[in-house]
C-alpha cells in the first residue's frame, strides 16, 4: 500500500512538474523579449522584455490555448555582399557593407517575418537597393581620392541609412543602428585604368614642376646677365679712367724727357743692363760696345752738368 502510495505522489509530481513548466516562462531583463500567442494571434498586452519591469516569471495557458514567441533582444549584424555597383560618373566599384540592427516593434516584426532570419533577408535586399541609389549618384572621387578632404564616405554612410531606416521599420518592425562601408574595391580592368589615369594626374604636375623651375633658372640667369653687365661696365670704366692716368703720367715723363735727353738716354741703358744682368752674374764691360759703360765712372753728362 504505502509503495503504490509513494508512485501516486511521485506521478502526481512529475504531472505538476510538467504542469509548471507548460504554463510557466521566464523573461530575461537583458537578453529577451518574449509574446504570447493566443489561438495563433499576439496579444498586445502580453509582450515582454522591452521595460526591465516586465522581466522575471510569467505564466500562460497551455498549449495550443498559448504559446511563447521568443526572441533575442541583442543588436544583430551582417555584411553585404562585395557587389559592383557604377558611380554616377560610370565608373565601376565594388562596395561591401555592414548593418547593425534590433528589433524595435516585436509584434510587427513577428507579423511581417516570423523569424530573424526572413528579417536579415529583407534588411539585406534594402540596403543592397539603397548602396545601389547612393552610389548610382555619387562620383568615384568622394571614394576614392588623393586629397582625404574630397572623400565624402562619412556622408555616403548617412545617406544610405536614411534611405534604409525607414523602408526597415515599415516592412520589418525593426531599427537599423548603424549601416557602414567595409570596403572598397576596383575590378581589375578599372584598377588598371584608374593607376593610368592617376600616372597622367602625377606627370601633369611633373610638368608643371619642371615649367616652374625653367623659368626659375631663366629669371637666375637673366639677372646674372644683368649682373655680369654690370661688373664689365665699371670695369671698362675703370680701365679707361686709369688708361688716362697712365697717359697723364707718361704724358708728363714724356716733357721730362724732352727737356733732358741725355737723362733719358741714361735711364734707358740703365734699364737694359738692369734686364741684362742677373743675380751673382759677372760681366766684363767694354765701353767701346755698351757706350753707358764709362757712365759708370765718368758720369751722365748731365749729371756731371748738374753738379757744377
Amino acid at each position: 500500500m504505502r509503495k503504490h502510495m509513494a508512485l501516486v505522489i511521485a506521478a502526481v509530481l512529475v504531472v505538476a512538474a510538467l504542469l509548471v513548466f507548460t504554463v510557466a516562462f521566464t523573461v530575461d531583463e537583458l537578453r529577451d523579449i518574449v509574446m504570447v500567442k493566443q489561438f495563433g494571434s499576439i496579444k498586445a498586452d502580453r509582450i515582454y522584455g522591452l521595460k526591465p519591469e516586465s522581466a522575471g516569471l510569467h505564466t500562460k495557458w497551455i498549449y495550443p490555448t498559448e504559446e511563447v514567441v521568443r526572441y533575442n533582444k541583442w543588436t544583430y549584424v551582417f555584411e553585404d555582399t562585395h557587389m559592383q555597383v557604377q558611380t554616377e560618373d560610370k565608373q565601376s566599384l565594388l562596395v561591401t557593407m555592414f548593418c547593425f540592427w534590433k528589433i524595435s516593434e516585436p509584434k510587427k516584426f513577428y507579423q511581417r517575418n516570423s523569424s530573424v532570419e526572413n528579417a536579415e533577408s529583407k534588411i539585406r535586399d534594402i540596403l543592397r537597393d539603397a548602396k545601389q541609389r547612393v552610389v548610382g549618384g555619387t562620383s568615384m572621387s568622394q571614394f576614392v581620392n588623393t586629397d582625404p578632404e574630397k572623400m565624402k564616405l562619412p556622408q555616403i554612410e548617412q545617406r544610405v541609412l536614411d534611405l534604409v531606416q525607414p523602408r526597415v521599420e515599415e516592412d520589418c518592425g525593426a531599427k537599423v543602428v548603424m549601416v557602414g562601408i567595409k570596403s572598397l574595391a576596383l575590378p581589375q580592368q578599372i584598377t588598371e585604368t584608374v593607376i593610368e589615369s592617376m600616372k597622367e594626374e602625377r606627370q601633369k604636375f611633373v610638368k608643371q614642376y619642371e615649367a616652374e623651375g625653367d623659368a626659375m633658372a631663366q629669371s637666375i640667369r637673366e639677372e646674372a646677365k644683368k649682373l655680369q653687365s654690370m661688373i664689365l661696365d665699371f670695369a671698362r670704366e675703370k680701365a679707361r679712367a686709369i688708361e688716362t692716368e697712365g697717359y697723364r703720367l707718361a704724358a708728363k715723363e714724356f716733357q721730362a724727357y724732352q727737356a733732358n735727353p741725355e737723362l733719358a738716354r741714361f735711364l734707358r741703358y740703365l734699364e737694359t743692363m738692369r734686364s741684362g744682368l742677373k743675380e751673382n752674374a759677372q760681366v766684363f764691360l767694354d765701353e767701346r760696345n755698351l757706350p753707358a759703360v764709362k757712365w759708370l765712372y765718368e758720369g751722365a753728362p748731365a749729371i756731371k752738368k748738374t753738379q757744377k
